[in-house]
Order: structure tokens, then C-alpha cells, then sequence
């Protein structure tokens, strides 16, 4: 009997927190004064909306639920002092309990706010959609509007809709707006007839212009990222904007002939991509670092992984501390006693794609216990590669090439990397493990150090 009547409560509170969160707009309308309370958003300013008032009841909730348990504790704590030894078992477990309760209801709101603070923030995004895009007749100007995609424009190509007009204003005449950029296929259903993605055109279109359009089509407006395609010009089938480093889709692996860099020019983004034979792990032929923004052929052939990073254009002014170079392994600690060559921040941002031959980077002996020999014979980092740490956000590139004069592998490759992100890891350990620069590697010619500032 008890269960049921602490069910059927549980019920109500329930149904009254489920109305106060759906019918915010009316209970603000009876002008309430709800109490501020430290920590918790005002309700009484004027037109709080849904995420201030999710913010003061799960705020509210805590509050509540650290009270309850307090008293709870004390209610077991005024327990002890009955003379019953039943009672006492009964006071331990009832402070245990509410020890527990507050401590898992705090636990899980740190842990929330730890794994992703947008989870315990409550925010609407509203949905983009491809306004202003519309069918058109050529030769009577008519319009229709249009939707994302359509796997079969037949019937409306058959009404003289044979093009698609981008609207950026009232008069269509030109306007600002993102590019809208539209997938041609041959054929309905997305296709190509033959599965030849090289057959499908992709079509920027700027505001007030048309694009022609039969078999099918999607469109999407094109957003700052990376985009790979399968010719050098840019013009056949494009992935969508890449913004993260990791293996390229089995569409686009080993066939990517053309990149084009996107910018986020008004938030100040800049855009880069190093291309690589092999997985990102793993030291092989590899491209020089991409950072142009438009379109340009790739400068690697068989691409199966890439590094995509943001470039860091204000990295003096932030927590960037720079790039050392050691010449032994873990050259950061004191028994290893290892040269060093710094990189300060402030060289790094004058270039943001810094780069010197190894056999320039000469080690300083400051406060460093080794012998004569050993500083004689190990004077730079291409002679002695031992390890690096990265003070910052960086990603480090260090390239070979093959010890035999105008050798090449099978790959056709020529130059060979191996990339390091402080995001990941912060520092390289051990750049004897290192397949490109290693003591016995074919790719001897170590030639090449790359430092880029990167933003998260």
C-alpha cells in the first residue's frame, strides 16, 4: 500500500515538472516572481526564454536534492542516539543512502558538464533549408520552388523547368549569400548509368545565377572545409567540406585528383591539408602541406589519409609556447642529457607554415652534461633525431626522401612524412621508432621540418 502511494506521488511530481517546462510562456504571463536563487538564472527579467528556465529547474533540482539529503542525514544522525540496536542499523543505512544520493546527483552533473557542457544547455538550433532556390523556365521566367534534392527530374524538366536559379533577394539579381553548390547526376536515382562518379558535375552557383539540370540532382550550400574531387579542375563529383584528419571514404581513396580549401573568412579560419599514401600512423609518401585557399591538383597521387587543420593566425597571443627538438630519446628529461633547438612562438607565427632544413636546426648545450665528442659529432637535428615535445597546439612534419638518387616505390611517391599533432599526443617520444628517419630506413635523406600553429 505504501509503494503504491509513493508511486502515485512520484507520478504527480513528474506531471508537474512536465507542465512547468511546456507551459513556461503562460506561467511567465501570470507574472510569477520566482526567488533568485546564487547560481541560477533570473526568471523574473523580461521574456526569459525555454533555455533560462531549463537552466533554473535543473538548478533548482540539485538545490533540492541536496537539501533532502542533508535532512535525511540528519534525520539517521539523530537516529545514533536511540539506545535500539535496530535503530541504529536503520540510522547508518538511511546516511549512507543520502551520502550516496548527493553524491551521485553532484557526480553526474560534473561528469555531464565534463563529457559535453552542451548537454545540460538547452539550446534550439534552428534547421537550414535551401530557401531562395527555385525551378525555372528559360523561356518564360517562371518559377517553382525547389526542393534538396530530386532523384528524378523528368516530369518537371518535361514542363520546361530545365534549370535551377538561386535567389539571394526579391529581384534576383545577385545579392549576398554562401555558393549553393549543386550534384548533377546523368541519370535518375542519383546515378551515372555506369557507376563513373567522374560524370557527375558539381556546380558552384552564386546568387542570381542558374544552373542546368537533368537525370537527378542534390544541393547543398557550401560550408569552410576541405573538398576532394575526382579531377583536377574541380568541376566532376565533390565530397562534402571536410573539417577532420582521418582515412579518406572508399570513394574518393587513392582517386582524389583536385582539392579545393574553403576558408572561414569571417570567423578568421584558415584551412590546410597534408595528404597521405598510408594511414596517418604510419610514415610514407605523403604531399607538402596544402594551405591555398580555391581550387588546386593534389599534390600526391593514391591519397588514402589526410591531416586537416585549422591554422592558429594568433599563436603569440595565446597559450602556444612553441616547438623543441632533442637529440636524444625523452631529450626533455635531465638523464638524458640531450641538445636542444627551440622554435619560439613568436618565429612560428611570423610563418605560419614554418619550415628549415634539419641541418640548420643546431643544437645549444646550455646547462647539458655530455662529453666533446658526442657535441661534435651530433650538431644538428638531421645528424641526431631523438624526440620533440610541443609546448602548444601544433601539428610537426618531418620529411625523407629515398637514399638512392631519384628513386621512387611502386607509389610513385618521392617524398615521404610522418606527422605528429600535440592534440593527440604533445610530444615524440622516440624518433628512433620512426620508419622515415629511423637507423636502417631506406628513406636516409631526412630534409625537411614543417611547423604549423593549429586552432582546436
Amino acid at each position: 500500500m505504501k509503494n503504491k502511494i509513493k508511486n502515485k506521488y512520484f507520478l504527480f511530481l513528474a506531471f508537474f515538472i512536465l507542465f512547468i517546462f511546456l507551459s513556461t510562456g503562460f506561467v511567465h504571463a501570470l507574472e510569477i516572481t520566482y526567488p533568485n536563487i546564487p547560481g541560477l538564472p533570473s526568471l523574473n527579467e523580461n521574456s526569459p526564454n525555454i533555455n533560462a528556465y531549463v537552466k533554473y529547474w535543473f538548478g533548482l533540482l540539485i538545490y533540492i536534492a541536496g537539501i533532502i539529503s542533508l535532512i535525511s542525514f540528519v534525520v539517521g544522525a539523530v537516529g545514533l542516539i536511540s539506545p535500539s540496536v535496530e535503530a541504529h542499523g536503520q540510522a547508518k543505512d538511511r546516511m549512507w543512502g543520502a551520502t550516496l544520493g548527493l553524491t551521485l546527483t553532484f557526480a553526474s552533473f560534473i561528469i555531464i558538464n565534463t563529457i559535453n557542457t552542451h548537454l545540460t544547455v538547452s539550446e534550439l538550433t534552428p534547421l537550414s533549408a535551401l530557401s531562395g532556390v527555385y525551378y525555372e523556365n528559360a523561356s518564360t521566367q517562371e518559377r517553382l520552388a525547389c526542393p534538396q534534392s530530386n532523384v528524378d527530374t523528368t516530369a518537371i524538366t518535361s514542363t520546361g523547368f530545365d534549370s535551377i536559379r538561386y535567389c539571394c533577394n526579391s529581384e534576383c539579381s545577385g545579392g549576398e549569400g554562401p555558393i549553393l553548390m549543386v550534384w548533377a547526376f546523368p541519370e535518375k536515382g542519383l546515378e551515372t548509368g555506369n557507376g563513373d562518379l567522374s560524370e557527375v558535375q558539381t556546380k558552384e552557383v552564386s546568387c542570381g545565377n542558374t544552373a542546368d539540370i537533368s537525370g537527378s540532382f542534390r544541393m547543398a550550400f557550401q560550408t569552410p572545409g576541405i573538398y576532394a574531387y575526382l579531377d583536377s579542375n574541380c568541376s566532376t563529383f565533390a565530397s562534402a567540406a571536410n573539417t577532420s584528419s582521418g582515412n579518406i571514404t572508399d570513394r574518393f581513396k587513392n582517386n582524389i585528383r583536385g582539392v579545393k580549401i574553403v576558408n572561414d573568412d569571417a570567423n578568421g579560419i584558415k584551412y590546410g591539408a597534408i595528404f597521405h599514401q598510408t594511414d596517418l600512423k604510419t610514415g610514407g609518401g605523403c604531399g607538402t602541406p596544402m594551405i591555398d585557399p580555391g581550387c588546386q591538383p593534389i599534390n600526391i597521387t593514391n591519397a588514402t589519409s589526410v591531416n586537416i587543420f585549422k591554422i592558429n593566425q594568433t599563436a603569440s597571443d595565446e597559450a602556444a609556447a612553441g616547438v623543441t627538438f632533442y637529440s636524444e630519446p625523452y631529450g626533455w628529461d635531465t638523464g638524458a642529457n640531450a641538445g636542444f633547438y627551440d622554435v619560439p612562438k613568436k618565429d612560428i607565427k611570423a610563418d605560419p607554415l614554418w619550415n628549415k632544413n634539419p641541418s640548420a636546426m643546431e643544437f645549444k648545450w646550455d646547462n647539458v652534461t655530455q662529453s666533446v665528442p658526442y657535441k661534435t659529432t651530433n650538431t644538428n637535428f638531421q645528424i641526431k633525431p631523438g624526440s620533440i615535445i610541443m609546448n602548444g597546439d601544433y601539428l610537426v612534419a618531418l620529411y625523407s626522401s629515398l637514399s638512392g638518387e631519384g628513386e621512387t616505390e611502386p607509389s610513385g611517391a618521392t617524398e615521404y612524412c610522418q606527422t605528429f599533432e600535440s592534440a593527440f599526443l604533445g610530444f615524440v617520444p622516440n624518433l628512433n621508432t620512426d620508419s622515415i628517419i629511423a637507423s636502417g630506413s631506406s628513406y636516409t635523406d631526412f630534409n625537411s621540418v614543417y611547423i604549423i600553429p593549429t586552432r582546436p
